[in-house]
């Protein structure tokens, strides 16, 4: 793989890039001695699915991030996460 500040870097794919997809980005995660990229695919042939999810009181859930600790409402109670 070629990468823009490094060049040339040795590489071993945890599997193989599927037919028709493109790499479209790459991220470098540098440790110790070891180093890892994490690849970003993209394919035309693959839909493009949005749901739409209408919020309504049965699927949302309000939280409160408070000064301190967060809390959220459980069956008209105030509850938090030590609590």
């Amino acid at each position: 793989m070629t990468t823009a500040k490094v060049g040339q870097v040795p590489m071993v794919f945890h599997r193989p890039i599927p037919k028709g997809f493109k790499v479209k980005t790459g991220t470098v995660i540098a440790e110790t001695e070891v180093g890892y990229i994490s690849l970003t695919l993209e394919a035309q042939t693959v839909p493009v699915t949005v749901a739409e999810i209408q919020p309504t009181a049965e699927n949302c859930l309000g939280i409160d991030l408070g000064p301190t600790t967060p809390t959220y409402p459980m069956e008209n109670k105030s509850k938090t996460r030590d609590s």
